[in-house]
This record gives C-alpha cells, sequence and structure tokens, in this order.
C-alpha cells in the first residue's frame, strides 16, 4: 500500500478542501516561511515578534493583490460570458487559476451520454501541465438545478470548476457561474465583508467607546471607497452622493452642538454643587527603550535600509 500511495492518496483526500496544495508542501511551505525570521536557539519572545513581522508581510502581500483586484483591469482570454463573470467576482490570483482552466477546456470533446444527464468529455490535445493523467472524465449535470458533479473532484478541493465542467459551460451556453459553484473566499468582497461583520460585532453598531474610534473610521473609509469607486465616473451620482454627506454631516453637527449644550449645562450644575480641589500633575518617569540598533525592524524600514546601502554602493 506505501509503494501505490500516489494512486490511492489523492482518491481518498480528492474531496477534501484543501485548495491548490499537495499534502507535503502544506507542512513545508509553512516551515520555510518561518527560516527567513526566525533561528533555532532564538527565544519564544524573539519568535512572536518576528512572528508579527511575518503576520505584517502576509497583510503587505494581500493588500497588494486587493489593489491589483480593484484597480486593475484583468486580461480575457476569450469573449465568453462566463469569463467575464468571473473577472467581475474573483480576485485577481483566483481569476488567473481560473483563466488556466479556461484554456484547458478547449482541448476537450463532448460525447453526450444521456441528454441533460450525462456527458463524457474526451481529451482531444495535449496542453502544458495537465493536473490529471487520464484522458476520458465524466460529469453528471441536472440542468433545472444547474448542478453539474465531475469525478476529477477539482471543485470539491481547490473551490473553482475544472476544465471540464466550463467544457460544458460552452456545450449549453452559459452565461454565468451559478452561485453554488462561488465560494465566497475567493471574490473580492469578501474581505471587506468579513472585516466590517467581525468588527460590528466586536464593537456594537453603536457603541461608543472613544478607542475604537480609528477601527469605525477604518471601516468607513473601505465602505465609501468602494462606493466612490464604483459611481466616479457618473457625474450625477457623485452630486447626489456630495449631498447626502454633506446633509449627513450637518445633522450630525447640530446634534453635537445641542449635546454639548446639555453636557455644559449639567457640568455647570455639579460644579455648584461640589467643592473643587487643587489637582496635581502625575510625576512624570523617562521613557526606556533599547539602541536603535539593536531592536526588530520592519519590513518598511528593512527595505529603506537595504535601498540606502545600494544606494552607497553605486555611488562609491
Amino acid at each position: 500500500m506505501w509503494e501505490n500511495r500516489e494512486y490511492f492518496v489523492p482518491a481518498y483526500f480528492q474531496e477534501v478542501f484543501c485548495p491548490f496544495i499537495r499534502s507535503t508542501s502544506r507542512s513545508e511551505s509553512f516551515n520555510s516561511n518561518f527560516k527567513d525570521y526566525v533561528l533555532r536557539k532564538d527565544t519564544i519572545e524573539t519568535f512572536l515578534r518576528q512572528y508579527e513581522l511575518f503576520q505584517e508581510n502576509v497583510m503587505h502581500i494581500e493588500d497588494q493583490d486587493r489593489f491589483l483586484s480593484n484597480e486593475k483591469v484583468p486580461i480575457m482570454w476569450g469573449y465568453q460570458r462566463v469569463e467575464r463573470h468571473a473577472a467581475e467576482i474573483y480576485t485577481r490570483a483566483i481569476y488567473t487559476k481560473f483563466l488556466t482552466e479556461m484554456l484547458n477546456s478547449t482541448a476537450f470533446g463532448v460525447n453526450e451520454i444521456v441528454k441533460n444527464e450525462s456527458y463524457e468529455l474526451k481529451r482531444n490535445f495535449p496542453y502544458e501541465n495537465p493536473e490529471f493523467d487520464r484522458e476520458i472524465f465524466a460529469v453528471q449535470v441536472n440542468r433545472e438545478k444547474e448542478e453539474f458533479v465531475c469525478n476529477c473532484g477539482k471543485f470539491q478541493r481547490d473551490g473553482i470548476l475544472c476544465c471540464h465542467i466550463l467544457r460544458l459551460f460552452t456545450q449549453f451556453d452559459m452565461l454565468k457561474i451559478p452561485d453554488q459553484y462561488i465560494v465566497p473566499r475567493w471574490t473580492r468582497e469578501f474581505r471587506e465583508k468579513e472585516l466590517q461583520k467581525h468588527k460590528s460585532s466586536a464593537l456594537g453598531i453603536n457603541g461608543e467607546d472613544q478607542s475604537h474610534n480609528a477601527v469605525r473610521y477604518a471601516i468607513m473609509m473601505n465602505t465609501v471607497g468602494e462606493v466612490c469607486s464604483d459611481i466616479s465616473h457618473d457625474s450625477r451620482f457623485c452630486q447626489e452622493l456630495m449631498d447626502a454627506v454633506n446633509a449627513v454631516h450637518s445633522k450630525y453637527l447640530l446634534g453635537k452642538q445641542q449635546t454639548a449644550e446639555g453636557d455644559k449645562t449639567y457640568e455647570q450644575t455639579v460644579n455648584k454643587a461640589c467643592v473643587s480641589e487643587p489637582l496635581k500633575d502625575p510625576a512624570v518617569i523617562n521613557n526606556k527603550s533599547v539602541r536603535k540598533g539593536n531592536r526588530l525592524k520592519s519590513r518598511s524600514e528593512r527595505e529603506g535600509w537595504k535601498k540606502a546601502a545600494d544606494k552607497r554602493k553605486k555611488s562609491i
């Protein structure tokens, strides 16, 4: 059984959601990431600090991918409506993988076994880096419910449709991807929706804690930024948005002024009833810190030092 593991292991884990990685690369890739940040002789404290830098690097990569997904227009391979729909909903990285499946789907021919129920797809033309060694695949179809099940199991494992099902999309002239085959994790809006959901549950929609103003500001900026990106090309909607923002701001300032007047009246009443006592300033303690050369550096600071060193080398 151990000698034949390369044959039965993929079949055994065929329906386990483990996107775009193999069983060995899952642990090896994670270990290789930490080799760039920590050494075996480092302490637990150093490991935790370096782990924060590792998280910062991951967030930097995610932000870069988010920017490219929202601001850049993806390259279209063909003129199918399904491809346009995928470009609208998926992130740039997932759309690139989807585009590869669209291209590979053109290498297959369709043989109808039972109309609108069962189909057999055979590879008629070899293509680069095929994911599966076999050449014939069976796909079960339910046209009324828009359900497609391929025996390759790629959707259950990776969360995107395989080239065999996409070939049937072309056969049936489907214009969009069915909702049950869109994994929310791979969409553009997933990060913003999950962030807003998490912060709303943590802070409360009507929370008034001043320590969380920065978080609320970030949530509002993300939401307003998405709206402005959509309607900035239409002058009429832009003006309506500006009017609505000004109206909300005026309403807020009016309510704030009324609240301030009420608080002032209450404060005057309390001051009359209470005896004022002089307050002394707390003792000032000098801050302690490590030397600049001995502390851990963030990603941006390390890149700045590297650029400065390269510039000095070129000037010599």
